[in-house]
Protein backbone atom coordinates (compact mmCIF):
# COMPACT_ATOMS: atom_id res chain seq x y z
CA UNK A 1 0.00 0.00 0.00
CA UNK A 2 2.84 2.35 0.86
CA UNK A 3 4.54 1.60 -2.47
CA UNK A 4 1.28 2.35 -4.33
CA UNK A 5 0.89 5.70 -2.55
CA UNK A 6 4.49 6.55 -3.32
CA UNK A 7 3.98 5.82 -7.04
CA UNK A 8 0.82 7.97 -7.11
CA UNK A 9 2.66 10.79 -5.33
CA UNK A 10 5.55 10.66 -7.80
CA UNK A 11 3.16 10.66 -10.78
CA UNK A 12 1.33 13.61 -9.26
CA UNK A 13 4.55 15.63 -9.30
CA UNK A 14 5.47 14.43 -12.79
CA UNK A 15 2.19 15.18 -14.56
CA UNK A 16 2.69 18.97 -14.77
CA UNK A 17 6.13 18.32 -16.26
CA UNK A 18 4.97 15.67 -18.73
CA UNK A 19 1.98 17.53 -20.12
CA UNK A 20 3.04 21.19 -19.98
CA UNK A 21 4.28 22.99 -23.08
CA UNK A 22 5.56 26.00 -21.17
CA UNK A 23 9.09 27.16 -21.96
CA UNK A 24 11.81 26.28 -19.51
CA UNK A 25 13.54 29.16 -17.75
CA UNK A 26 17.12 28.94 -16.55
CA UNK A 27 19.04 31.37 -14.39
CA UNK A 28 22.80 30.86 -14.32
CA UNK A 29 23.91 30.80 -10.72
CA UNK A 30 27.00 32.59 -9.47
CA UNK A 31 29.13 29.44 -9.60
CA UNK A 32 28.41 28.66 -13.28
CA UNK A 33 31.41 29.41 -15.49
CA UNK A 34 30.55 30.50 -19.02
CA UNK A 35 33.41 29.89 -21.45
CA UNK A 36 33.60 31.62 -24.85
CA UNK A 37 36.54 31.01 -27.20
CA UNK A 38 38.46 29.50 -24.32
CA UNK A 39 37.93 32.57 -22.11
CA UNK A 40 35.72 32.77 -19.07
CA UNK A 41 33.08 35.47 -19.38
CA UNK A 42 33.88 38.16 -16.83
CA UNK A 43 33.35 41.90 -16.43
CA UNK A 44 36.39 42.77 -18.55
CA UNK A 45 35.25 40.57 -21.43
CA UNK A 46 31.75 42.06 -21.35
CA UNK A 47 33.30 45.53 -21.28
CA UNK A 48 35.34 44.71 -24.39
CA UNK A 49 32.20 43.51 -26.21
CA UNK A 50 30.43 46.78 -25.42
CA UNK A 51 33.41 48.78 -26.65
CA UNK A 52 33.54 46.77 -29.88
CA UNK A 53 29.82 46.48 -30.63
CA UNK A 54 28.15 49.37 -28.77
CA UNK A 55 26.54 52.31 -30.53
CA UNK A 56 28.32 54.96 -28.47
CA UNK A 57 31.91 56.12 -28.34
CA UNK A 58 33.99 54.17 -25.82
CA UNK A 59 34.48 57.23 -23.63
CA UNK A 60 30.73 57.80 -23.23
CA UNK A 61 30.17 54.55 -21.31
CA UNK A 62 30.48 54.73 -17.52
CA UNK A 63 32.15 51.35 -17.08
CA UNK A 64 32.59 51.85 -13.32
CA UNK A 65 28.87 51.11 -13.07
CA UNK A 66 28.97 48.01 -15.28
CA UNK A 67 27.58 44.68 -14.09
CA UNK A 68 26.17 41.62 -15.84
CA UNK A 69 24.23 38.41 -15.33
CA UNK A 70 23.77 35.26 -17.37
CA UNK A 71 20.26 33.96 -18.07
CA UNK A 72 18.30 32.02 -20.66
CA UNK A 73 15.87 34.49 -22.23
CA UNK A 74 14.81 32.68 -25.40
CA UNK A 75 13.89 29.26 -26.76
CA UNK A 76 17.36 27.90 -27.52
CA UNK A 77 19.74 26.29 -25.03
CA UNK A 78 22.38 29.04 -25.18
CA UNK A 79 22.51 31.49 -22.31
CA UNK A 80 22.12 35.21 -22.94
CA UNK A 81 24.14 37.91 -21.19
CA UNK A 82 22.39 40.95 -19.72
CA UNK A 83 24.70 43.87 -18.97
CA UNK A 84 23.69 47.08 -17.23
CA UNK A 85 25.47 50.34 -16.51
CA UNK A 86 24.37 52.27 -13.41
CA UNK A 87 25.16 55.89 -14.21
CA UNK A 88 23.22 57.53 -11.39
CA UNK A 89 19.76 57.64 -9.85
CA UNK A 90 17.97 57.86 -13.20
CA UNK A 91 20.78 57.28 -15.66
CA UNK A 92 22.03 54.06 -17.13
CA UNK A 93 22.34 51.76 -20.11
CA UNK A 94 21.14 48.28 -20.85
CA UNK A 95 22.55 45.60 -23.17
CA UNK A 96 21.60 42.08 -24.24
CA UNK A 97 24.14 39.76 -25.86
CA UNK A 98 22.97 36.63 -27.67
CA UNK A 99 25.13 33.76 -28.90
CA UNK A 100 25.31 33.25 -32.66
CA UNK A 101 27.88 31.25 -34.61
CA UNK A 102 29.75 30.56 -31.40
CA UNK A 103 30.17 34.25 -30.51
CA UNK A 104 28.19 36.68 -28.37
CA UNK A 105 26.71 39.56 -30.35
CA UNK A 106 24.93 42.67 -29.12
CA UNK A 107 21.24 42.45 -30.05
CA UNK A 108 19.82 45.23 -27.86
CA UNK A 109 21.18 48.48 -26.44
CA UNK A 110 18.92 50.97 -24.68
CA UNK A 111 19.62 54.28 -22.86
CA UNK A 112 17.69 53.06 -19.83
CA UNK A 113 18.55 52.33 -16.23
CA UNK A 114 17.30 48.78 -15.71
CA UNK A 115 17.42 47.96 -12.02
CA UNK A 116 16.17 44.40 -12.22
CA UNK A 117 15.28 41.62 -14.66
CA UNK A 118 12.60 39.12 -13.59
CA UNK A 119 11.62 36.01 -15.50
CA UNK A 120 7.86 35.51 -15.98
CA UNK A 121 7.26 31.76 -16.38
CA UNK A 122 3.55 32.19 -15.62
CA UNK A 123 3.03 33.95 -18.97
CA UNK A 124 3.02 31.22 -21.61
CA UNK A 125 1.95 32.54 -25.00
CA UNK A 126 2.98 31.30 -28.45
CA UNK A 127 5.91 29.43 -26.92
CA UNK A 128 7.64 32.70 -26.05
CA UNK A 129 9.69 33.29 -22.91
CA UNK A 130 8.62 36.47 -21.19
CA UNK A 131 10.61 38.54 -18.73
CA UNK A 132 10.15 41.85 -16.94
CA UNK A 133 12.54 44.79 -17.16
CA UNK A 134 12.25 47.12 -14.16
CA UNK A 135 13.30 50.59 -15.30
CA UNK A 136 13.90 53.66 -13.17
CA UNK A 137 13.76 57.12 -14.70
CA UNK A 138 12.67 60.64 -13.88
CA UNK A 139 14.02 64.13 -13.40
CA UNK A 140 13.80 67.06 -11.00
CA UNK A 141 11.06 66.23 -8.52
CA UNK A 142 10.03 63.17 -10.53
CA UNK A 143 10.85 59.51 -9.86
CA UNK A 144 9.27 56.72 -11.93
CA UNK A 145 9.53 52.94 -11.96
CA UNK A 146 8.29 51.30 -15.15
CA UNK A 147 7.84 47.60 -15.74
CA UNK A 148 8.26 46.37 -19.31
CA UNK A 149 7.00 42.88 -20.19
CA UNK A 150 9.41 41.75 -22.89
CA UNK A 151 10.59 38.77 -24.93
CA UNK A 152 13.17 37.95 -27.58
CA UNK A 153 12.12 37.08 -31.10
CA UNK A 154 14.40 36.64 -34.10
CA UNK A 155 17.24 37.96 -31.93
CA UNK A 156 15.42 41.24 -31.31
CA UNK A 157 14.08 42.67 -28.05
CA UNK A 158 10.30 43.08 -28.19
CA UNK A 159 8.28 45.03 -25.61
CA UNK A 160 4.79 43.55 -25.19
CA UNK A 161 3.50 45.90 -22.49
CA UNK A 162 4.68 48.78 -20.32
CA UNK A 163 3.11 49.99 -17.10
CA UNK A 164 3.91 52.16 -14.10
CA UNK A 165 4.91 50.43 -10.88
CA UNK A 166 5.38 53.65 -8.95
CA UNK A 167 5.58 57.32 -9.87
CA UNK A 168 6.34 60.13 -7.41
CA UNK A 169 6.00 63.75 -8.48
CA UNK A 170 6.73 66.48 -5.94
CA UNK A 171 6.09 70.11 -6.86
CA UNK A 172 4.14 73.19 -5.78
CA UNK A 173 3.66 71.84 -2.27
CA UNK A 174 1.99 68.65 -3.49
CA UNK A 175 3.15 65.05 -3.65
CA UNK A 176 1.43 63.12 -6.42
CA UNK A 177 1.63 59.34 -6.25
CA UNK A 178 0.76 56.85 -8.98
CA UNK A 179 1.05 53.12 -8.29
CA UNK A 180 0.12 50.15 -10.42
CA UNK A 181 0.51 46.46 -11.01
CA UNK A 182 -0.76 43.60 -13.16
CA UNK A 183 -1.74 39.94 -13.02
CA UNK A 184 -1.71 37.49 -15.90
CA UNK A 185 -4.49 34.89 -15.92
CA UNK A 186 -3.42 31.74 -17.84
CA UNK A 187 -7.00 30.42 -17.85
CA UNK A 188 -8.15 33.00 -20.41
CA UNK A 189 -4.72 34.34 -21.41
CA UNK A 190 -5.60 37.91 -20.44
CA UNK A 191 -3.48 40.49 -18.65
CA UNK A 192 -5.31 42.44 -15.92
CA UNK A 193 -3.85 45.77 -14.85
CA UNK A 194 -4.72 48.47 -12.37
CA UNK A 195 -3.41 51.93 -11.63
CA UNK A 196 -4.27 54.25 -8.72
CA UNK A 197 -3.55 57.95 -8.27
CA UNK A 198 -3.33 59.94 -5.05
CA UNK A 199 -2.52 63.51 -4.08
CA UNK A 200 -0.69 64.05 -0.77
CA UNK A 201 0.38 67.01 1.31
CA UNK A 202 4.12 67.26 0.74
CA UNK A 203 4.87 68.04 4.40
CA UNK A 204 2.54 65.72 6.31
CA UNK A 205 1.99 63.12 3.56
CA UNK A 206 -1.72 63.19 4.40
CA UNK A 207 -3.91 62.08 1.49
CA UNK A 208 -5.65 65.15 0.09
CA UNK A 209 -7.43 63.41 -2.75
CA UNK A 210 -7.94 59.86 -3.97
CA UNK A 211 -8.10 60.34 -7.72
CA UNK A 212 -9.37 56.83 -8.32
CA UNK A 213 -8.26 53.54 -9.79
CA UNK A 214 -8.39 52.54 -13.44
CA UNK A 215 -8.41 48.86 -14.38
CA UNK A 216 -7.69 47.57 -17.86
CA UNK A 217 -7.61 44.21 -19.59
CA UNK A 218 -5.18 43.27 -22.34
CA UNK A 219 -5.05 40.44 -24.86
CA UNK A 220 -1.91 39.27 -26.66
CA UNK A 221 -2.33 40.23 -30.33
CA UNK A 222 0.42 40.34 -32.96
CA UNK A 223 3.21 40.30 -30.40
CA UNK A 224 1.75 42.98 -28.10
CA UNK A 225 -0.66 43.14 -25.19
CA UNK A 226 -3.48 45.19 -26.72
CA UNK A 227 -6.25 46.67 -24.59
CA UNK A 228 -9.53 44.81 -24.90
CA UNK A 229 -12.31 47.07 -26.11
CA UNK A 230 -14.45 47.95 -23.14
CA UNK A 231 -11.71 46.67 -20.84
CA UNK A 232 -11.24 49.99 -19.07
CA UNK A 233 -13.59 49.20 -16.23
CA UNK A 234 -14.47 51.77 -13.59
CA UNK A 235 -17.82 50.06 -13.02
CA UNK A 236 -19.08 46.51 -12.77
CA UNK A 237 -21.30 46.95 -15.82
CA UNK A 238 -18.49 47.24 -18.36
CA UNK A 239 -18.84 44.83 -21.25
CA UNK A 240 -15.80 43.14 -22.70
CA UNK A 241 -15.47 42.44 -26.41
CA UNK A 242 -12.48 40.20 -26.98
CA UNK A 243 -12.74 40.39 -30.77
CA UNK A 244 -9.81 42.68 -31.33
CA UNK A 245 -8.91 43.93 -34.77
CA UNK A 246 -5.36 45.23 -35.18
CA UNK A 247 -5.02 48.83 -36.34
CA UNK A 248 -4.59 49.38 -40.06
CA UNK A 249 -1.60 51.59 -39.47
CA UNK A 250 0.49 52.20 -36.38
CA UNK A 251 3.06 54.91 -35.79
CA UNK A 252 5.36 54.55 -32.82
CA UNK A 253 7.18 57.45 -31.20
CA UNK A 254 10.20 56.42 -29.14
CA UNK A 255 11.02 58.78 -26.30
CA UNK A 256 14.22 58.65 -24.30
CA UNK A 257 14.38 56.24 -21.35
CA UNK A 258 12.28 53.70 -23.21
CA UNK A 259 8.89 55.38 -22.99
CA UNK A 260 6.64 55.03 -26.01
CA UNK A 261 3.64 56.70 -27.54
CA UNK A 262 1.67 55.41 -30.48
CA UNK A 263 -0.81 56.70 -33.01
CA UNK A 264 -3.22 53.98 -34.15
CA UNK A 265 -5.26 54.41 -37.32
CA UNK A 266 -8.22 52.03 -37.07
CA UNK A 267 -10.06 53.08 -40.22
CA UNK A 268 -9.11 55.12 -43.25
CA UNK A 269 -11.26 55.60 -46.34
CA UNK A 270 -11.94 58.49 -48.68
CA UNK A 271 -14.70 59.62 -46.29
CA UNK A 272 -13.51 58.44 -42.87
CA UNK A 273 -10.41 58.73 -40.73
CA UNK A 274 -10.67 57.11 -37.29
CA UNK A 275 -7.59 57.22 -35.12
CA UNK A 276 -6.62 57.21 -31.45
CA UNK A 277 -3.55 57.75 -29.38
CA UNK A 278 -2.04 55.01 -27.26
CA UNK A 279 0.01 57.33 -25.09
CA UNK A 280 2.46 55.54 -22.80
CA UNK A 281 0.24 52.46 -22.77
CA UNK A 282 -2.96 54.39 -22.00
CA UNK A 283 -5.66 54.12 -24.65
CA UNK A 284 -6.62 57.72 -25.23
CA UNK A 285 -8.53 59.76 -27.77
CA UNK A 286 -8.39 63.57 -27.67
CA UNK A 287 -11.61 65.07 -26.31
CA UNK A 288 -11.20 68.44 -28.00
CA UNK A 289 -9.22 70.29 -30.63
CA UNK A 290 -6.78 71.75 -28.11
CA UNK A 291 -5.81 68.32 -26.77
CA UNK A 292 -5.47 66.97 -30.28
CA UNK A 293 -3.17 69.84 -31.26
CA UNK A 294 -1.08 69.35 -28.12
CA UNK A 295 -0.57 65.65 -28.80
CA UNK A 296 0.14 66.31 -32.48
CA UNK A 297 2.80 68.76 -31.37
CA UNK A 298 4.33 66.09 -29.12
CA UNK A 299 4.54 63.72 -32.05
CA UNK A 300 6.05 66.34 -34.32
CA UNK A 301 8.54 68.03 -32.01
CA UNK A 302 12.23 67.74 -32.47
CA UNK A 303 14.09 68.81 -29.34
CA UNK A 304 17.70 69.75 -30.02
CA UNK A 305 19.06 68.29 -26.79
CA UNK A 306 17.91 64.84 -27.87
CA UNK A 307 15.21 64.15 -25.27
CA UNK A 308 12.60 63.47 -27.91
CA UNK A 309 13.14 61.48 -31.08
CA UNK A 310 10.53 61.48 -33.88
CA UNK A 311 11.10 57.85 -34.79
CA UNK A 312 8.03 56.02 -36.00
CA UNK A 313 7.48 52.38 -36.89
CA UNK A 314 4.89 51.55 -39.54
CA UNK A 315 3.15 48.19 -39.52
CA UNK A 316 1.68 46.94 -42.77
CA UNK A 317 -0.54 43.85 -42.65
CA UNK A 318 0.07 41.65 -45.67
CA UNK A 319 -2.67 39.02 -45.50
CA UNK A 320 -1.81 37.07 -42.31
CA UNK A 321 1.83 38.10 -42.19
CA UNK A 322 2.95 41.35 -40.62
CA UNK A 323 5.81 43.29 -42.11
CA UNK A 324 7.59 45.75 -39.84
CA UNK A 325 9.34 48.64 -41.55
CA UNK A 326 11.01 51.47 -39.69
CA UNK A 327 10.91 54.81 -41.48
CA UNK A 328 11.17 58.47 -40.65
CA UNK A 329 7.75 60.05 -40.89
CA UNK A 330 7.38 63.73 -41.78
CA UNK A 331 5.72 66.31 -39.57
CA UNK A 332 2.01 66.97 -39.92
CA UNK A 333 1.14 63.45 -41.00
CA UNK A 334 -2.38 63.41 -39.53
CA UNK A 335 -3.17 66.94 -40.70
CA UNK A 336 -2.15 65.98 -44.21
CA UNK A 337 -4.27 62.82 -44.07
CA UNK A 338 -7.26 64.94 -43.03
CA UNK A 339 -6.89 67.77 -45.51
CA UNK A 340 -5.06 66.42 -48.54
CA UNK A 341 -7.37 63.91 -50.26
CA UNK A 342 -4.82 63.06 -52.93
CA UNK A 343 -2.28 62.18 -50.25
CA UNK A 344 -4.88 60.13 -48.38
CA UNK A 345 -5.73 58.19 -51.52
CA UNK A 346 -2.07 57.34 -52.03
CA UNK A 347 -1.74 56.10 -48.44
CA UNK A 348 -4.96 54.05 -48.74
CA UNK A 349 -3.63 52.40 -51.88
CA UNK A 350 -0.59 51.21 -49.94
CA UNK A 351 -2.39 49.77 -46.93
CA UNK A 352 -2.08 45.96 -46.75
CA UNK A 353 0.60 46.08 -49.42
CA UNK A 354 4.30 45.27 -49.00
CA UNK A 355 6.39 48.28 -48.12
CA UNK A 356 8.15 49.57 -51.22
CA UNK A 357 10.16 52.50 -52.53
CA UNK A 358 7.02 54.37 -53.59
CA UNK A 359 5.62 54.25 -50.05
CA UNK A 360 8.94 55.33 -48.59
CA UNK A 361 9.01 58.34 -50.91
CA UNK A 362 5.39 59.10 -50.08
CA UNK A 363 6.04 59.17 -46.33
CA UNK A 364 9.12 61.33 -46.73
CA UNK A 365 7.39 63.87 -48.96
CA UNK A 366 9.47 67.06 -49.03
CA UNK A 367 6.27 69.08 -48.63
CA UNK A 368 6.40 68.23 -44.92
CA UNK A 369 9.83 69.73 -44.39
CA UNK A 370 9.70 72.84 -42.24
Amino acid sequence: MLKRKLIILILGFMLPIIFTSAPVYVYASDNIRLIVDGNEVNIELVKSWIMEQGAEEDSSYYFDGLSFEVVNLDEDDDLEIIATIDGGVHLGQFFIFDKADGKYKLIAEKPQKIEKVNLLPSINLDGKKFFALIERTGGTGLDIYYEHIAYLEDRKLQIAWTGVQKERDANLGLYNLRIGNYQYNPENQLLYTWESRFEHDIETMDILENKGTVTKIYQFVDGKFVEVRGGSANSKTSEIDTKIEPPILKMKLMVNYGMEAELLIDEITEEKLNYRYFDFQHNYKPSNKQEEMAINEMFERVVEDGHLFPKYTFHFYVHTAEQDVEVKVPNGFIDKLKNDHEFRSKVISKINQPFDKEMAELLNDKLFTR
